[in-house]
C-alpha cells in the first residue's frame, strides 16, 4: 500500500525554532499563531522555506469521527504502519510493506522547497498513558541530519502545534501531556524531517517509559558478533564492555566504560583494556567488588585453524578506572568461545565453548571456577560432555544459580535438542546428568535460564529463530518440563521473526525481551496475571538500524535496561517508569 499526499490546507503553520537550551533534552520551538510567518532555522542559520501546511489541532480533531484511535502507545508497538491513516497530513512518506516501517524521503536540504519536506502525522490513544512527559521514535534507518528532525504535537489548550527538536533521534522530553489530549482522548503527533536522505521510521509513541541514551559512537561499523559487548552493574551504576575495530587492520580494541549515574544516561570516558586479533566473545561481572571481564582472544595459526585462548582481566579499583594485566585461564587450542562470567559461591566462574572439531565447528561446553574470590588462580576446566551435555556452547549459553547450585542449558549435537544440566554442589565441582528440555529439532540457538518460584525456567528460540518459547521445570533437578509455550506474539498477519534477548524475574513474574529481527524491533513480554499461564502483548523497547543479532535485556539493579546497537551507535535504554 502506498501513501498519497492528502493535505488539508486550512491554515499555514510556519514554525520557528529556538536554539538548543540547557537542562532539557527537548528544546521546544516557540509556539506561533497558525497564520503567523516564521521559519525553522537549523544551528547553522539555514532556514526552511514556507510550505508546511497543517490544520489547527481542533480542526483536525473535528474531522475524525472518534472511532479511529491508534493502539495504546506505551504498552504495545504502536506503529507497524500497516493501517497508517493516509487521511492525516503527510508528505513524501511511503510504507515499506515487507519490513513494516515508513520511508521518509526528504530532499529539502538541497532544494529548500516545501514540497520536498517529509512528514507524517499519527493519531495516538492517550486514555491509558502513564503521565510521562515524553515522545519517542524508533528508527530502522536513523536520519543523517539529526539537527533537521522535529516533532510536532497538537496542543488543544492553545489550538496550535508545539514543536520540539530532539537532541537524540529516539527520545523527546515534553513539559507535560495533558495539553495534548484532545476531546476524544486522542493526540496528534507529527514527525518532520528536512534532511536530504531517506530515513526509516519504525515506531512512534507518547508516554513510552523506555528512554535510550548513547553509550558510544563507533568510528566504523561495529562488530555484529552476538557476544561482542556486555554490561553489568558496577559499584551501583551500569557499565559496559565492547569491542571496536582498532587502528591496526584486523585488530580489535576491548573498551570499558561506566555510567556516571544509575540510569545510564551519562557515561565516563572509555578505557582500553587490551587488543585482540579478531572479534571474540566478552562477558563482564562484578567480582569481589571490582569489574572483571572474561573474553576470547581469537587467534589463527598459519593454516587458518583457531588457536584462541580464554583470558580474564579484572580492574584494580571498584569503578574500573585502572585494570590489571590479562591472564590466560585456559590455554587449550581454540578455547574460550562465547564465555559467560558469573560469581559462583563467592568466586568467579566461566562457562565457555571449546572447539573439538574443525569440520562442522562442534564445541563442547566447559566450566571452571577460580580458586579465590579475585580470580587469581584457576584449575583445569570440567567438560560437561561427560554428563551427557555433549553439545554446542556457541549459542547464548547461560550460567545461572538454581537452588544454590550452578546450572546451564546445552544444545546437543544430535538434532540440536535442548538439555538442562545442574551441578551437584554449590561450586560446580561435579555435575548431574543432563535432562531433556525440548526434543524438537533446531531448538535453542539463543537461550536463557532463570530461577522462578524456586524452579528453573527457560526461554529459547525455536524453528531457526522464528519463535520464542518458554518452559518451566517441575523440580530443581529438571527431570520433567512443561509443554513449551509460544510467547512471541505480534500484531501482524506475518511472522516478524523472534529471538529471545534476555529473561529475568521482575516484580514477581518472568520478563522476556524478544528481538523481532525481521522488523528491527526489540519488544518485551511478561507473564500475565501474576504467572505464566498466559503472556502479555509485546511492549516496544526499541527499534534499531541494521541487523543486530544480540541486544541483551539486563538485570541491573532496580530498573530494567537493554543494551543494543543501532547503526554505528551503542545505546542503553532504561525503563524510566518502573
Amino acid at each position: 500500500m502506498r501513501l498519497h499526499n492528502h493535505l488539508a490546507c486550512l491554515l499555514i503553520a510556519i514554525l520557528s525554532c529556538a536554539c538548543a537550551g540547557q537542562g532539557t533534552d527537548a528544546p521546544p520551538v516557540d509556539a506561533m499563531p497558525q497564520q503567523a510567518g516564521a521559519s525553522l532555522p537549523d544551528d547553522t542559520g539555514l532556514s526552511a522555506a514556507n510550505g508546511l501546511e497543517l490544520p489547527a489541532p481542533l480542526e483536525l480533531a473535528a474531522r475524525s469521527n472518534g472511532a479511529r484511535l491508534a493502539s495504546s502507545s506505551h504498552r504495545e508497538a504502536p506503529a507497524y504502519f500497516d493501517d497508517y491513516d493516509t487521511e492525516l497530513p503527510n508528505r513524501n512518506v511511503s510504507i515499506d510493506e515487507l519490513n513494516h516501517f515508513l520511508r521518509m524521503n526528504s530532499d529539502w536540504f538541497n532544494t529548500r522547497q516545501g514540497g520536498d519536506m517529509a512528514y507524517a502525522t499519527f493519531l495516538l490513544d492517550m486514555s491509558e498513558l502513564p503521565q510521562l512527559p515524553c515522545a519517542s521514535m524508533g528508527w530502522h534507518k536513523v536520519p543523517q541530519r539529526q539537527d533537521l528532525l522535529f516533532v510536532g504535537l497538537g496542543n488543544f489548550d492553545t489550538n496550535r502545534w508545539d514543536w520540539y527538536r530532539p537532541q537524540q533521534p529516539e527520545f523527546v522530553e515534553l513539559p507535560g501531556l495533558e495539553q495534548y489530549a484532545g476531546p476524544a482522548g486522542q493526540a496528534y503527533m507529527l514527525v518532520l524531517y528536512l534532511g536530504d536522505d531517506e530515513a526509516g521510521l519504525g515506531s512512534v509513541g507518547l508516554g513510552v517509559p523506555w528512554k535510550a541514551s548513547d553509550v558510544y559512537q563507533f568510528t566504523a561499523d561495529p562488530p555484529q558478533a552476538k557476544h561482542s559487548y556486555d554490561a553489568a552493574l558496577v559499584n551501583g551504576n551500569p557499565a559496559v564492555v565492547y569491542l571496536e575495530p582498532g587502528d591496526v587492520p584486523g585488530k580489535y580494541d576491548m573498551k570499558y566504560s561506566r555510567s556516571l549515574n544509575i540510569l545510564g544516561s551519562q557515561w565516563g570516558f572509555p578505557v582500553v583494556l587490551t587488543s585482540i586479533d579478531d572479534v571474540g566473545g566478552v562477558s563482564m561481572a562484578e567480582v569481589n567488588g571490582k569489574p572483571a571481564v572474561a573474553f576470547q582472544d581469537p587467534q589463527q595459526d598459519g593454516e587458518g585453524h583457531g588457536t584462541g585462548k580464554l583470558k580474564y582481566i579484572r580492574s584494580m579499583d571498584q569503578n574500573g578506572s585502572v585494570w590489571d594485566d590479562t591472564e590466560i585461564v585456559d590455554a587449550l587450542e581454540d578455547s574460550g568461545h562465547d564465555p559467560v562470567l558469573k560469581v559462583v559461591n563467592g568466586n568467579p566462574a566461566i562457562l565457555f565453548g571449546l572447539e573439538i572439531s574443525f569440520i562442522g565447528g562442534f564445541r563442547s561446553a566447559d566450566y571452571l571456577r577460580a580458586s579465590d574470590p579475585d580470580g587469581m588462580a584457576w584449575p583445569e576446566p570440567i567438560s560437561l560432555a561427560s554428563v551427557g551435555a555433549n553439545g554446542n556452547a556457541d549459542a547464548m549459553t547461560p550460567l545461572t544459580i538454581i537452588d544454590g547450585n550452578p546450572a546451564t542449558l546445552i544444545r546437543n549435537f544430535e538434532g540440536d535438542k535442548l538439555y538442562y544440566v545442574r551441578a551437584k554442589d554449590p561450586d560446580g565441582a561435579e555435575w548431574n546428568f543432563a535432562n531433556l528440555v525440548d526434543g524438537a529439532m533446531g531448538q535453542g540457538t539463543q537461550q536463557y535460564l532463570v530461577e522462578y518460584n524456586g524452579l528453573p525456567a527457560v526461554t529459547y528460540d525455536g524453528s531457526g529463530g522464528d519463535n520464542t518459547l518458554y518452559s518451566a521445570a517441575t523440580s530443581s533437578a529438571g527431570e520433567t518440563w512443561s509443554v513449551p509455550q509460544s510467547i512471541s506474539q505480534t500484531f501482524l498477519g506475518v511472522d516478524g521473526g523472534a529471538r529471545p534477548q534476555g529473561m529475568y524475574v521482575y516484580e514477581g513474574v518472568p520478563q522476556v525481551a524478544i528481538q523481532q529481527w525481521r522488523f528491527h524491533r526489540n519488544v518485551l513480554v511478561h507473564g500475565a496475571d501474576g504467572g505464566t499461564t498466559s503472556w502479555s502483548k509485546p511492549e516496544q523497547i526499541s527499534c534499531y538500524d541494521l541487523l543486530d543479532i544480540h541486544c541483551p535485556l539486563l538485570d541491573l539493579g532496580p530498573t530494567r535496561h537493554m543494551l543494543y546497537v543501532s547503526g554505528n551507535r551503542l545505546l542503553m535504554t532504561v525503563d524510566t517508569l518502573h
